[in-house]
């Protein structure tokens, strides 16, 4: 009988230290450390203009004073256009990258001209105004929604400037000039 005692004792000393182990393994607090770092960059930008040599009508001429990108929103151009003659006009190549990591959708694209030419002082005009305006834009191979992929995508699209062959008063001299400023709204294209 003392045998069997002691082989009872025994079994319970192993099922204690056997409850012993098991609790501390399951006690043990497991730590996962870890770091996530987000590298995604918004660069979409104009990258040049150009006058088109092959798009220049007439005695048009650019202004390069007037014609650059904007110093404070890179992603809005002006174009200076000096037009003499019923029919002359001038196409200005833009070029838009996308530097960054992100694809881009363009929103918006809006024009907003103003006369400059003249002793008279510059006024926005009004839609009506722009109608019988003697100084008129249209833009090509662009479109609001268009896709810049990420990474050196880019898009060049044409703005062209022309008298307006429609007018049939003599312009004054605050219309024979145009400044044209264009703006293209880009956000991250999340389609």
């Amino acid at each position: 009988m003392k045998q069997n005692k002691t082989l009872l004792i025994d079994g319970l000393l192993v099922i204690v230290l056997l409850m012993v182990v098991g609790y501390a393994a399951f006690a043990t607090q497991l730590n996962i450390n870890g770091t996530a770092t987000i590298t995604s960059n918004w660069d979409v930008h104009i990258s040049s203009i150009d006058v088109d040599p092959e798009g220049t009508v007439g005695t048009a001429t650019n202004d390069d004073g007037v014609t650059k990108v904007n110093e404070e929103d890179s992603l809005t151009a002006n174009f200076g256009t000096n037009l003499l003659s019923p029919g002359d006009s001038i196409t200005y190549k833009i070029t838009v990258v996308n530097e960054g990591t992100l694809p881009a959708k363009l929103e918006k694209i809006t024009f907003d001209q103003k006369n400059t030419g003249g002793d008279e002082p510059s006024e926005n005009l009004t839609q009506e105004q722009l109608l019988t305006n003697p100084i008129v834009y249209t833009y090509s191979d662009i479109q609001e929604n268009d896709v810049l992929p990420p990474t050196i995508g880019t898009v060049t699209f044409k703005v062209t400037v022309t008298y307006n062959n429609a007018i049939q008063t003599q312009p004054t001299a605050q219309q024979l000039k145009s400044n044209l400023t264009m703006t293209l709204q880009y956000v991250e294209n999340k389609s």
